[in-house]
């Protein structure tokens, strides 16, 4: 298994630190009334590559907080990729693969001030030097020019990743690189999801950088793919996993969110958390793999980008790929305690219920909470422990109560899921 790396967001909402940073000199502050003219502006400092900017947000401080100043990177990974003007392939999705920002980050004060410190991966004499060489490339080496149909043009460029690249690890910032990927041809999976977006955008084919992590749910570590129109739907390619040594394999190639980890269910792709929600729904993807036996002259009809989201809706509409809509408790559980879920219990006694969950599915749990579905006066002192860690690492949910009259119980606890899917189970017991 290759080892992956991604660019992680630094946003910290704190007006002390922008007034610990004397050493950074920031030009005159613009205004911006939405969130498009943010993005706007965010999109033309960095082409320009003028780095250090400040801006004047004229919106609400609590929307501030949800899609400027989040862990999860809304702001970053939805809004800038979405400001997608087809005239040109150096902004949107290639600034936000290009943007490292463990080195760069956006500091905010109450009153909406917003300051930003960008740190490309890509010189922009660099990205002059691929816009001069894509076209070069899809001529003379691959000869899309020579291919029927977009799917044709997909594979030819997905295949002349994978010869071109070898996978590397290491720190330096050309590593992360389409210009990497093209002078040297040792990159990340940033490296190839950009170059890839760059040869099919310039082949005339919608494609956008997707970023998440890949790997086991606990030890996932940050990655970049690609998704890929063809005809009305977008389908996800990783040439990252389907570079292999020796061959070039087609796992990870045009695949819909039901079937991209099929190849290896054990080490699933995760969106972060910004194409989830409103980028989810101008991109809407296909649920299973291309099939080119079916495909007509209708396969190019969806245009590059789409219009900036009038309402942001923050609720995840698309599922993450590779991953099941609908999960039972077997899939998520090693066992419970008691094992049968049946217990009896003294009066003024503690019991424990527990559940055990598996490794794989650890990170697809977000709440654990309960319900006494019946005989509520027989309990009393009921404490939700939430999650514990076994002196083997494994994981469990544990709920304690003590036993307060005779009778029967019935105590449920629930599961609520990444998918927002709530599992429940169910306990039965007496009080003696």
């Amino acid at each position: 298994m290759k080892h992956f790396w991604k660019r992680t967001a630094a946003l910290v909402l704190t007006a002390s630190l922008c007034l610990s940073s004397p050493a950074i000199a920031f030009a005159a502050t613009e205004t911006a009334d939405t969130f498009e003219q943010l993005t706007k502006t965010f999109r033309d400092h960095f082409l320009s590559r003028d780095l250090n900017f400040d801006v004047q947000c004229n919106m609400p401080e609590s929307e501030m907080d949800e899609h400027i100043f989040n862990e999860d990177g809304d702001f970053i990974d939805g809004m800038i990729s979405m400001m997608d003007d087809p005239n040109t392939s150096d902004d949107a999705d290639y600034i936000v693969g290009n943007i490292s920002w463990e080195k760069g980050p956006i500091y905010g004060d109450s009153a909406g001030l917003v300051k930003f410190t960008l740190h490309p991966f890509e010189t922009l004499p660099q990205t002059e030097y691929v816009n001069q060489h894509v076209p070069e490339i899809l001529q003379n080496e691959i000869q899309v020019q020579n291919l029927a149909t977009n799917y044709d043009k997909v594979k030819a460029i997905h295949d002349w990743v994978c010869k071109k690249i070898t996978y590397t690890g290491g720190q330096d910032d050309i590593v992360s690189t389409c210009y990497g990927a093209i002078t040297d041809g040792k990159v990340l999976c940033n490296g190839y999801s950009l170059c890839m977006y760059k040869l099919l955008v310039g082949a005339g084919i919608p494609c956008k950088y997707i970023g998440g992590t890949a790997g086991t749910e606990r030890d996932a570590e940050g990655h970049a793919w690609n998704i890929v129109a063809l005809g009305d739907k977008w389908y996800y390619v990783d040439a990252t996993w389907d570079d292999e040594e020796s061959r070039i394999v087609y796992d990870y190639f045009l695949k819909g969110s039901s079937d991209f980890d099929e190849a290896d269910p054990t080490q699933p792709h995760k969106l972060d958390y910004g194409y989830t929600t409103y980028f989810a729904q101008a991109f809407p993807m296909a649920e299973s793999a291309f099939n080119p036996k079916l495909m007509d002259s209708t396969n190019n009809t969806v245009k590059i980008g789409s219009e900036f989201p009038k309402e942001l809706s923050v609720e995840p509409v698309n599922p993450t790929p590779g991953t099941k809509t609908n999960y039972t408790a077997a899939d998520i559980l090693d066992g419970t305690y008691p094992a049968k879920k049946t217990f009896t219990l003294r009066r003024n006694k503690t019991q424990h219920l527990q559940l055990f969950i598996k490794d794989e599915a650890y990170d697809l749990v977000d709440t654990v909470a309960y319900a006494v579905i019946s005989g509520k006066k027989n309990v009393k002192s009921i404490k939700n422990n939430g999650f514990k860690v076994a002196e083997d690492d494994s994981n469990f949910t544990d709920l304690t109560f003590k036993g307060k009259k005779r009778g029967s119980v019935k105590i449920q606890i629930i599961l609520t899921l990444t998918n927002k899917q709530e599992v429940a189970i169910t306990f039965t017991g007496k009080i003696r």
